[in-house]
């Protein structure tokens, strides 16, 4: 049976284009993911989070920049801060693994002081608590913009809990990618044996095991749930026949269509999802392109 599709994620695009490209087809600057190494804080922890976007050969980045926002109005505003201290961070040297600068926070500190300086200067909206709630979400915003292009934003929500996480609850983590098979040969973690080749009129398999455990449980108001993975494929050519599939096994084919003139080669991006703000990404991984 093929894997349904599932609701939309928290992926936001600035400008959208005319054309009905497939979202899984990269042309231009996209964001990919935002990783986090802690998708939840308690008081003095640390996130730190980079961006994993995709730039065309010849682009350039005009524009990059992370900000922190620790109470948005919600997703049907585009997640548009509630309060007017929005904080610019600074951005740190990529690290291993990334081609984008990160930023690291301590977020319940930021939040703090946010609402500090509301109480002092009396810009306190009304209604609005005069200390931080026991839980609440605070998010990091990421804009990018290329040069001759419009500008991405994504943004990555993390839960905060004022007096630390509650004793007992397991910290979400995220999803763990076990390998990733093209075309029915291992092309990660380990090297490949040889580069997986898209013949005309055919297709390749391209599979993602995800550990079993990366579904973890959760509890939602009086609702003990387990969280549902996801898993979203990107190509620079061909198409596939669905972009996302349900983990921890999920199996999607790359179809030789639309391949433009010239194309030699092919690079695949997987992202792994829980839904809850855990993302996992491998590639670019390559594939040969036979005209």
């Amino acid at each position: 049976m093929r894997p349904r599709l599932l609701a939309p994620l928290v992926l936001l695009a600035a400008a959208c284009g005319a054309e009905f490209t497939p979202r899984s087809v990269l042309t231009d600057l996209r964001v990919l993911a935002i990783v986090a190494d802690r998708l939840e804080a308690g008081p003095g922890e640390t996130v730190a989070l980079h961006a994993v976007r995709f730039l065309p050969p010849g682009a350039e980045i005009e524009t990059e920049t992370f900000a922190f926002c620790p109470f948005s109005i919600g997703a049907s505003t585009g997640y548009a801060c509630a309060v007017p201290c929005e904080t610019p961070l600074d951005p740190v040297s990529p690290a291993s693994g990334y081609d984008s600068p990160g930023v690291t926070a301590v977020p319940l500190a930021l939040a703090q002081a946010c609402l500090d300086q509301l109480a002092a200067s009396g810009a306190l909206p009304p209604g609005f608590p005069v200390e931080l709630p026991e839980t609440f979400e605070a998010l990091f915003r990421y804009v990018v913009q290329a040069r001759d292009g419009p500008p991405r934003e994504a943004v990555q929500r993390i839960p905060l809990y004022r007096d630390g996480v509650p004793a007992g609850q397991e910290r979400n983590l995220a999803p763990v990618i076990l390998s990733v098979e093209i075309g029915g040969e291992p092309v990660w973690p380990l090297p490949p044996a040889g580069v997986p080749v898209l013949l005309p009129g055919g297709s390749l398999d391209v599979r993602v095991l995800l550990t079993p455990e990366s579904a973890q449980p959760y509890v939602e108001g009086d609702r003990d749930l387990t969280e549902s993975l996801v898993v979203s494929f990107y190509s620079t050519a061909g198409r596939f026949d669905f972009d996302r599939a349900n983990g921890p096994d999920a199996l999607v084919k790359l179809g030789h269509e639309e391949i433009a003139e010239g194309t030699s080669t092919a690079d695949v991006w997987v992202v792994a999802r829980d839904l809850r703000g855990g993302q996992t990404v491998v590639g670019p991984l390559s594939i040969a392109v036979v005209p």
